[in-house]
């Protein structure tokens, strides 16, 4: 099939295939199964999960091992795989993202809890995903959750990055930037992880909650945003749609990027352009209802105008964008027709709510990983 055979509808169906292709590739559990049968390791006796693919993860691991450790998992809520049925001795438990809450500092004692109980005898397998900053917490003695929560507002707010942010975090807290395992006493400690951040850093992935320094650990990143695009153009490639331009590029400011985004795209030729990684944005004083990718769409969508034969898709690949239930945005060259009330929501930070009226909300549920943005244009 050649792009100038396409459709609009078959177009914007071959553009959510393509993104979800990525998702697929790097979904926690098939990353895990496939580290632990690839490398024969040796049985654990306690798995620690955390973050948004924390249950995906852990349900590997339950199928591997057939239940024969003790495990624990702290994820977001609505995260907890309705497939995952795990045994007795896994016990689980749910917290907020992006902004910390109650649970959040439960559930980062009893992250604590779990691993310093541990002796030499034992043996711990960490599973870290994007969200573990927010999902577990233990803070220092003259700080609260109000606090916490204040703190983390701010820096959301502000044009960083999550590396800025995460180093940020790390500072107030006794569990981050390696500080949790260095409570631990096992034999051996490996962590696995997902990385969602520029770099694949263990030490910045989850603000170095899987991080550790002791010579009995070592750390593995598992997947990455450059394993999800690489499925992303091999879905294009089979589809008879030629890949122009794979790269990990979506770094800066999210109105600057959406500049250059489209230019590349209105001057490229036909075919499939796939883009990875995170903008960054300042938010105003009261915003509205919407995620940097909902507003990264819609800010494209203003400079494709005039370009008819042009569909995007921007999605954060853990299923969902800043604090709303979706992904990101779908857009062509008509959703910014209504271009006053399009540039409102722009302005005020409610890219949803004007996404969701033209039929250009793109919403995926909860996807069992989160290696980042994604980012698929078809030009046909």
């Amino acid at each position: 099939m050649h792009e100038s055979t396409l459709t609009h509808a078959q177009v914007r169906s071959m553009t959510e295939g393509a993104w979800w292709a990525g998702v697929k590739a790097v979904n926690g559990y098939a990353l895990v199964f496939d580290e632990l049968s690839r490398s024969a390791h040796l049985p654990v006796t306690h798995v620690l999960a955390i973050g948004k693919a924390a249950a995906s993860m852990m349900s590997a691991v339950s199928d591997y091992y057939e239940n024969k450790f003790k495990g624990f998992v702290i994820t977001k809520y609505g995260h907890l795989d309705n497939d995952f049925k795990p045994g007795s001795s896994i016990q689980m438990m749910e917290s907020a993202h992006p902004v910390p809450d109650l649970n959040s500092l439960i559930a980062g004692e009893r992250a604590m809890n779990f691993v310093s109980s541990l002796d030499e005898n034992d043996s711990l397998l960490m599973l870290v995903s994007g969200g573990a900053s927010a999902l577990a917490e233990k803070l220092k003695d003259d700080l609260s959750l109000s606090d916490l929560q204040r703190f983390n507002q701010r820096l959301l707010s502000e044009n960083k990055s999550i590396a800025q942010i995460n180093a940020a975090r790390s500072k107030i807290s006794l569990i981050k930037n390696a500080r949790l395992l260095s409570q631990c006493k096992a034999g051996s400690i490996l962590t696995l992880a997902i990385s969602d951040v520029r770099g694949d850093d263990v030490s910045i992935i989850g603000s170095g909650i899987g991080a550790c320094e002791l010579p009995n650990a070592r750390a593995k990143v598992i997947g990455s945003n450059s394993v999800a695009r690489d499925a992303i153009c091999q879905y294009l490639q089979k589809s008879g749609i030629d890949v122009n331009y794979n790269r990990e590029s979506l770094y800066g400011e999210l109105f600057d990027v959406s500049k250059s985004v489209a230019k590349l795209l209105a001057d490229g030729p036909a075919g499939g352009y796939v883009f990875g990684g995170e903008t960054v944005v300042t938010l105003p004083a009261n915003p509205g209802n919407g995620g940097r990718n909902q507003s990264l769409a819609l800010a494209i969508a203003k400079h494709i105008k005039d370009q008819p034969s042009l569909i995007v898709l921007a999605a954060g690949s853990d299923g969902t964008d800043g604090p709303t239930q979706a992904a990101g945005g779908i857009v062509d060259s008509q959703t910014f027709q209504d271009s006053d009330a399009a540039q409102q929501a722009l302005d005020q930070a409610n890219a949803g709510d004007y996404l969701s009226a033209h039929n250009a909300l793109f919403v995926s549920g909860p996807t069992g990983t989160n290696v980042m943005d994604l980012l698929v244009a078809i030009k046909f």
